[in-house]
């Protein structure tokens, strides 16, 4: 009896502290803009450390504060944050599931709260959601135009300025067209955040959740590429018969295939650089020199697919064993 008493006032305890931190994080990122990522980490390790329930309490608390200090929607904005990522993601980690399981759902929960605080903000500003994507066009072919303004008074060489305006008047209708391989590569990215530090936090109270791969091991299965191919025919096929919303659609998956491929890419290398002792730093300015020097970043996609067959890792250690 005592026991369960003692768990339940660490419960409530420890959910008082961490709705405070997520009321103090959310609160700190409207002015830093830094800590958006890990706003859902505290939620997620109450669910880890007292179960699902103390985890919903402390959202609720900590909407509650965060409407109190800045106003009802930031509140509900904080509730859908912190509920439906630290939830899911806490809940996955108790469990405890996969690590990738954990990320992927993860992610699609981020995904989720971004498209959520869209809705809201469009709401609130009046405007339909076509209308605040309008609004986001005109903001980033206005800060590109500036950037060519800057470049030119910089003394840019004219060939590498052309370049630039001509990047900068696509950039819009990039945006438009891969918006959804925006979310999800950003969703991706805020989920491995989070997860990263939860885990990391929770190891120092001796909580062990599952780690993902070392980055050096990542490796997709050859079974991958058939979802690329079957895009790649469909993409074919429309391009005959029309049809511009299947036809984005594919284009989305394609681009999703090439940034994943691009990132197994790096991961062989950098897998094949940690066997030959490259020191960490070194192979980190070797894989952004690469990156973002075409037409050698393409060889990095290149070697994200052709690694399902081969294993370049694999074939480097026989070598050298």
């Amino acid at each position: 009896m005592s026991s369960r008493h003692s768990q339940g006032t660490r419960a409530l305890t420890e959910g008082a502290l961490l709705a405070a931190l997520t009321i103090v994080l959310y609160v700190a990122n409207v002015y830093t803009q830094l800590l958006i990522y890990v706003i859902p980490v505290p939620v997620a390790i109450l669910v880890v450390r007292n179960g699902l329930r103390a985890g919903a309490v402390a959202s609720v608390v900590s909407a509650l504060g965060v409407g109190l200090v800045l106003g009802p929607i930031d509140g509900i904005t904080v509730l859908i944050r912190v509920a439906l990522v630290g939830l899911v993601m806490g809940g996955l980690m108790a469990k405890p599931a996969r690590a990738m399981t954990t990320l992927l759902a993860t992610a699609a929960a981020q995904a989720g709260v971004v498209i959520t605080d869209f809705l809201i903000v469009a709401a609130t500003s009046g405007l339909s959601p076509s209308a605040m994507l309008e609004r986001l066009q005109n903001a980033m072919a206005e800060a590109a135009s500036q950037s060519s303004a800057m470049y030119e008074r910089l003394g840019v060489p004219q060939q590498a300025l052309e370049q630039a305006k001509a990047m900068a008047e696509l950039l819009p209708q990039w945006f438009e067209m891969f918006l959804p391989t925006i979310l999800m590569g950003g969703a991706l990215l805020a989920a491995l955040i989070a997860y990263s530090t939860a885990r990391w936090i929770l190891r120092r109270t001796k909580v062990e959740v599952e780690a993902l791969p070392p980055f050096g091991q990542w490796r997709l299965g050859w079974q991958w590429a058939w979802g690329l191919i079957a895009a790649l025919l469909v993409g074919q096929l429309l391009s005959s018969v029309g049809g511009e919303i299947l036809g984005r659609l594919v284009s989305n998956v394609v681009m999703m295939y090439v940034l994943l491929y691009t990132v197994f890419g790096m991961a062989v290398a950098w897998g094949v650089m940690e066997h030959f002792r490259v020191p960490v730093g070194f192979r980190a300015f070797l894989l952004f020199m690469v990156y973002v020097t075409p037409p050698f970043n393409w060889a990095l996609t290149l070697a994200g697919l052709l690694d399902g067959w081969v294993d370049f890792r694999r074939l480097v250690r026989r070598r050298q064993g």
